[in-house]
């Protein structure tokens, strides 16, 4: 019998953002060393506190606060700078913040591109049933009863499309060579 409930793990969901982490805290010390110290230096404090923390929390915003402080603090007794211009640190994580968010931008921008070309390939009566589902936002119900089918089946047709869709999608964002 295998236990259905697993205990959440916020080390194990840091670990996921560890290269970004490092990265953001490049961008504060410009030494990998020293960014690797203080990502590191992060860890340990996330693994003391990690009995506090659940799976509602921004376990990547957390650690990216605890980062920046460690990233400073080692900054600081390195002597690298001889004085920390918090302005200036506002600014490199701002310029981290929106390339960043760029970086999400265009991403979704390629994932919609993949999916308006993989849309395209539909036939008329397959696109107009995502159209009514998605985009009028009716019920499959009300969908069986204006083509005259089963709600059944327009679930049974709408679960084809959407595995169509994502195949699809995910084989053209791989040609492009995203990793999703």
């Amino acid at each position: 019998m295998t236990n259905s409930t697993s205990k959440y793990d916020p080390v194990k969901e840091a670990l996921q953002s560890r290269r970004k982490l490092e990265i953001y805290s490049y961008t504060l010390t410009c030494d990998w060393g020293l960014a690797e110290d203080a990502v590191q230096e992060a860890f340990v404090v996330l693994y003391k506190k990690q009995e506090n923390l659940g799976e509602n929390d921004n376990i990547y915003g957390w650690m990216k606060k605890i980062v920046r402080d460690k990233s400073i603090d080692i900054i600081r007794k390195r002597k690298k700078f001889t004085s920390m211009d918090s302005e200036l640190m506002d600014l490199v994580e701002n310029s981290f913040n929106s390339h960043e968010s760029n970086l999400k931008h265009e991403k979704l921008k390629t994932m919609h591109k993949a999916l308006e070309d993989c849309m395209s390939h539909l036939n008329n009566e397959d696109l107009q049933i995502i159209q009514k589902f998605y985009l009028h936002r009716l019920s499959c119900e009300k969908i069986a009863s204006q083509i005259s089918s089963s709600v059944n089946a327009i679930r049974l047709r709408l679960s084809r499309l959407r595995a169509k869709l994502r195949k699809c999608s995910n084989g053209k964002l791989e040609n492009l060579g995203e990793a999703w």
